[in-house]
C-alpha cells in the first residue's frame, strides 16, 4: 500500500473515530501525494456528505470520479447528494450511470425508482 492509500485509510478511520477536520486533512494529503487518488476523493466526499455539506461533497465525488468514471458507487454517493440538494435531473443522471456500470446495484435501483415515484407525483 503507497502513502497515499494509507493517508486515506487513516483519514476513514479518523471520520469513524468522530474527528472529521483529521480525517479531511489525511484525504487532502492523499490528494497532494498522488492527484489521481480516486479513494481519495471519494473518502472526502464520504465525510462531507455525512457532515451535510453537500456541495462540497459532490464536487469531490466528481473530482474522483474523473479519474475513476467507472466507480458505481461513488455515482450514487454522487446521485444522493444531488437529492439533498434538490437537483432532481442531475441526480436522475447519476443514478442511470451507475446502473449503467452495474446494474445489479440495488441502491442505485432503489433511488431511481423513489425520484421516479416523486416525478409521478409533481406530475399528478
Amino acid at each position: 500500500m503507497d502513502l497515499a492509500a494509507a493517508l486515506v485509510e487513516l483519514g476513514r478511520l479518523l471520520a469513524v473515530k468522530g474527528k472529521p477536520e483529521e480525517a479531511m486533512r489525511c484525504f487532502a494529503r492523499s490528494i497532494e501525494l498522488d492527484p489521481t487518488c480516486a479513494i481519495a476523493y471519494f473518502a472526502a466526499g464520504d465525510a462531507l456528505r455525512d457532515a451535510g455539506s453537500y456541495w462540497e461533497a459532490a464536487s469531490e465525488y466528481r473530482d474522483g470520479l474523473t479519474y475513476n468514471p467507472r466507480n458505481a458507487r461513488a455515482l450514487v454517493a454522487l446521485g444522493n447528494c444531488y437529492l439533498e440538494l434538490g437537483e432532481y435531473g442531475e441526480a436522475d443522471m447519476a443514478f442511470r450511470q451507475a446502473l449503467a456500470i452495474r446494474p445489479d446495484l440495488r441502491e442505485a435501483q432503489e433511488e431511481l425508482a423513489a425520484l421516479e415515484r416523486k416525478s409521478l407525483k409533481k406530475a399528478a
